[in-house]
């Protein structure tokens, strides 16, 4: 299928629902729900009030009181951001590095070790985690989600792992979405601009009956190429189209009942991982990838008292990925079977217990080709785990929170993760807290079944890169510190400081002049700062600061990996509330140099003017990257050396409206 019909394809379907659910809507007299209305002019929130989960895997913890570096993306951050994607949303958070290395592809790290697959952060879509297991690593260009549907995006840096499991080594990134009754009536958007080429949404939510509620939604969009430099002239926009639903049912006896789903299709522009072993003029492919996916998920919760709760989930998450080089094409199937159990209590006062259990099923199928091959190409992995955390309430302004995570899976056999926290809060306004934390990042199919061949494009020398069996879990003992301060209701100060020790992280030893081996020679430490203060001026005018310090020290393997992250970085964001109806909503992102990159220091200011002229009409305009024509931000990596994209000014309009 060519661009120009697939391209073509999104759109009409696109339309197709727009007609359908504005006709459903009239028909059936549903209204936008107050929340979606109120959406056009929420008052600027006491974000530390607010309740997470990320932190305890429970309710009733706000983020004041929870003893991790812990910062939270609302709804109206991400309104008033002017971000397109999951990945540009995540600017916003101190102790967070993004940078996008062409027009599809974006690196994602917390305190440190950034890469195209960054390895030590989980992320998790409603409860299914969201990454790619070949390279265990998410890959941002494949997910998306209707941002006007997100309720909060929840953000740990640090160690999460003995909640959350392997890979919750650096941070964890939860994205939670809208409960279906607070999205009732419909949502239409869409927009187009000079690198934003073209994006549009819908969304309506109806009920089956007094307790049951829906919505379903489809969205497509389109990024154009970015400006390339180097040696490697290619193409790197991106299609993605997707569509979704959710089902929430609220039953007798405190039960309620999610039922979701999505299917995505995109397309990716892009070079071949790969050249030819013999080198030659021209190694570079140009070619158009297609990555699909589906997923389903059900999520089961009973409240068996004031004090007592349980829940199950279950998913199914399938992905595929079609690669076609010039002789033939490389494909893989994966698909990940979840399920999750969970029961809270109280066993003895002073005691809150929560323990669960869980297992997970690993499909993977390859199509491999010459350049790029995994052995077996036919794998099923499993995973078993069990936790159990108890928070002890040692004084009423002091608790001491201890637990463990075990595991048990196919490639490195048992692991344990244990964490011991406590939080001291002598009054409303101040909150101490300090955490010491073992996690460990599991190998990837990379690891332990893939083999590379691969060219240096600036020296159009080929490499090779094997796998290695006897790869060890990546490890981290971490140690926190972290102060919360409200002076007053309109100012508030979080500090997070920490201290992280590696062992044998992910490297690549030399077997012969062009051959790498996977291996854990690395080991070495990290340390830093990260802080965040909102200040509320006035009743229409925040402003929220961010500041990270980092910095790493790192031995054997590539040493050069300490310096793929800036040692500063700061934001400032204004939302402004000119008048009840107009908004003019700013942002100024500082990176410092990336000298492992030759990435030079960069200023980022975005700009943008909201106007209601009515309660369910909105219009948008948004200026980014507004102080260079263009700039770098990251360097490939081994995969794509010797060239990349430069991001651009852009200019986007956009329209949302509810019906």
């Amino acid at each position: 299928m060519t661009r120009f019909n697939r391209v073509k394809g999104g759109r009409q379907v696109l339309l197709f629902l727009i007609a359908v659910l504005i006709v459903e809507s009239e028909s059936n007299g549903n209204v936008p729900s107050e929340e979606d209305i109120s959406m056009f002019a929420l008052p600027l929130e006491q974000v530390m009030d607010i309740e997470v989960i990320s932190a305890s895997r429970t309710q009733g913890q706000d983020v004041f009181s929870s003893p991790a570096a812990i910062y939270v993306i609302t709804q109206e951050d991400i309104r008033r951001s002017g971000h397109r994607s999951l990945a540009e949303l995540l600017r916003m958070v101190p102790g967070l590095y993004v940078a996008r290395s062409d027009g599809n592809k974006w690196n994602v790290s917390s305190r440190g070790i950034t890469e195209r697959f960054y390895r030590m952060m989980l992320v998790q879509i409603d409860g299914r985690t969201a990454y790619s297991p070949m390279f265990a690593g998410v890959t941002w260009e494949s997910f998306d989600v209707m941002l006007e549907d997100i309720e909060r995006i929840e953000i740990i840096r640090g160690p999460g792992a003995t909640l959350w499991g392997a890979n919750a080594v650096n941070g964890i990134v939860n994205i939670i979405t809208k409960n279906a009754r607070n999205t009732q009536g419909g949502l239409l958007s869409g927009g187009a601009g000079t690198e934003e080429r073209g994006f549009g949404a819908i969304r309506y939510g109806g009920k089956l009956d007094q307790n049951t509620f829906y919505r379903v939604y489809g969205k497509y969009s389109e990024q154009d190429k970015t400006a390339t430099y180097g040696v490697a002239p290619w193409t790197d926009d991106r299609g993605i189209g997707q569509t979704g639903f959710r089902i929430d049912r609220k039953m007798e006896d405190d039960q309620t009942f999610t039922l979701q789903g999505d299917f995505y299709d995109a397309r990716i522009s892009d070079l071949s991982l790969s050249a030819d072993v013999a080198g030659g003029d021209n190694p570079i492919e140009i070619y158009d990838s297609t990555n699909r996916g589906w997923n389903i998920s059900g999520h089961w919760k009973k409240q068996l008292s004031d004090t007592s709760g349980v829940q199950f989930q279950i998913y199914y998450d399938r992905t595929q990925k079609h690669v076609p080089l010039s002789v033939s094409y490389w494909q893989e199937n994966n698909g990940i079977l979840d399920y999750d159990f969970q029961h809270d209590f109280c066993l003895v006062d002073g005691h809150k217990f929560v323990w669960g259990v869980g297992y997970r099923r690993h499909d993977m199928k390859t199509h491999n080709v010459e350049k790029l091959t995994y052995l077996p190409d036919n794998t099923t992995l499993h995973t078993y785990s069990g936790f159990i955390q108890d928070t002890i309430e040692v004084l009423p302004d002091l608790n001491v929170i201890l637990g463990t995570k075990l595991e048990l899976n196919d490639h490195t056999g048992f692991e344990y993760q244990p964490n011991a926290r406590i939080i001291w809060t002598p009054n409303e306004n101040h909150a101490v807290w300090s955490s010491i934390s073992r996690a460990v990042r599991v190998p990837s199919l990379a690891n332990y079944n893939g083999n590379f061949i691969l060219t240096v494009l600036d020296t159009n020398m080929p490499y090779r890169i094997i796998n290695n069996t006897r790869m060890q879990s990546e490890k981290i003992l971490a140690y926190e510190l972290g102060y919360r301060i409200r002076p007053a209701d309109a100012f508030s100060l979080d500090i997070a400081t920490f201290y992280h020790e590696y062992e044998d992280l992910e490297s690549a030893s030399q077997v012969d002049p062009v051959t790498l081996q996977w291996d854990n020679d690395q080991h070495g430490h990290a340390h830093g700062v990260e802080v965040a203060a909102n200040w509320q001026l006035s009743t229409s005018w925040k402003l929220l600061t961010g500041y990270t310090w980092l910095k790493m020290d790192l031995s054997g393997g590539d040493e050069s990996v300490e310096d793929n992250t800036p040692e500063h970085q700061f934001q400032v964001r204004s939302y402004l509330d000119i008048t009840a109806n107009l908004e003019l909503n700013s942002a100024l992102y500082f990176y410092d140099n990336v000298p492992a990159g030759g990435i030079s220091d960069y200023t980022r200011l975005d700009v943008g003017l909201t106007w209601r002229p009515t309660n369910r009409l909105e219009l948008s305009l948004w200026g980014q990257n507004l102080l260079d024509s263009q700039h770098p931000e990251y360097t490939p990596d081994i995969f794509f050396a010797g060239g990349g994209g430069e991001i651009q000014k852009g200019l986007y309009g956009a329209v949302k409206l509810l019906f």
